[in-house]
């Protein structure tokens, strides 16, 4: 039975039969060797002169007029690096290689391929390039996959002295390094271009950011001045209305509406001080003040609302409190004020000191 085959030389070999050849065996492991290979991105690429260095000593320490760096993918075997032979690869089963990579902890020398069942009717050992000697060193990952071979081939037979079996394991491993340096420098590159991406964005997302914060700033500067305005019109005819000597069942109403206004004056002014707070602007004043005073007013503002949930607000001040200190009465009233109105808010028939 014949068959026609072509070669990776682009010439026709013709295979007298398959029950003849043997091909090489698939490694246990081969879905992960192939995912190992893909990761190195390197078949398919340009020649490149460390490998081709690496390639032509081989062939002068061993003497043999063909040697490759080679790459064993699913279907084919590829040369990264050749000396002595033309093409770019071929056929996994023909492949002296393929056999190689299937024990990657040991060289794999053939010194008479015509004497070895394996080989003798391959198409390279009975035509051109006439594989009779060789020898392979596996090209081992970090991993323990085998990505292809460092060998080198010769017409004639022959066998390798143990110096030259040294040499070539080391030069292999010179080639493995090389593979390795290159896998690690595309992936710096490719980290480099990622952080160069991330930090794009970054960069657009802060000016985005910048640009949202001074809309904000204008907002709140606006919107406080429209109510900030007319409260300052309210406050003013409440204080004229106490200018008036108004009524004892007047002034205190009077004075409650005075606080109340005064409060909601300083919560819109809060409003601006956030703004200055995410600048790292917020100053703190510090004036003399009627703390009694201010405390009796912040229980006025909540009185009504206590009644409603069923409470009283008792106001207990210690003798030694001095009627008036020094501070930010803003601040103070904002802390005082909220603790009574949550107290107010979450509490029922019970008595708030």
């Amino acid at each position: 039975m014949w068959f026609y085959l072509s070669y990776h030389l682009c010439k026709p070999y013709l295979i007298k039969s398959v029950d003849i050849m043997i091909f090489p065996k698939i490694p246990e492991n081969e879905t992960e060797r192939l995912d190992t290979l893909k990761a190195y991105k390197i078949l398919d690429t340009l020649p490149e002169k460390d490998f081709d260095d690496i390639v032509r000593i081989a062939s002068q320490i061993c003497q043999t007029p063909i040697s490759t760096i080679t790459i064993v993918d699913e279907n084919r075997q590829w040369f990264k690096a050749k000396n002595g032979i033309d093409g770019d690869g071929g056929p996994r089963e023909l492949s002296f290689c393929a056999h190689a990579i299937v024990q990657p902890d040991r060289p794999f020398i053939i010194e008479d391929a015509r004497q070895d069942e394996r080989f003798s009717d391959n198409p390279l050992t009975i035509g051109s390039p006439y594989v009779v000697f060789y020898a392979g060193i596996p090209l081992v990952a970090e991993n323990g996959h085998a990505l292809g071979t460092l060998c080198v081939i010769d017409s004639s037979p022959r066998s390798l002295k143990e110096e030259q079996v040294v040499a070539l394991k080391a030069l292999a491993s010179q080639a493995m390094g090389q593979l390795e340096l290159r896998k690690k420098t595309f992936e710096l590159m490719e980290t480099k271009e990622s952080l160069e991406l991330k930090n794009f964005a970054l960069t657009e997302a802060k000016d985005n950011l910048e640009v949202a914060l001074k809309a904000k700033s204008t907002f709140l500067s606006m919107m406080s001045h429209e109510i900030r305005s007319p409260l300052h019109a309210i406050l003013g005819n409440i204080n004229l209305l106490l200018e008036e000597s108004p009524r004892p069942d007047q002034e205190d109403p009077l004075n409650v509406l005075r606080f109340t206004g005064e409060t909601l004056l300083s919560i819109i002014n809060d409003i601006l001080d956030f703004s200055k707070l995410e600048a790292g602007k917020v100053q703190l004043e510090n004036i003399s003040f009627n703390v009694r005073d201010l405390v009796k007013n912040i229980a006025s503002i909540n009185l009504h609302r206590a009644k409603d949930q069923g409470n009283k607000i008792l106001i207990e001040i210690a003798d030694n409190v001095p009627n008036y200190v020094g501070g930010d009465p803003i601040r103070l009233v904002q802390v005082i004020n909220n603790l009574v109105s949550n107290a107010v808010k979450f509490t029922k028939m019970a008595r708030l000191p």
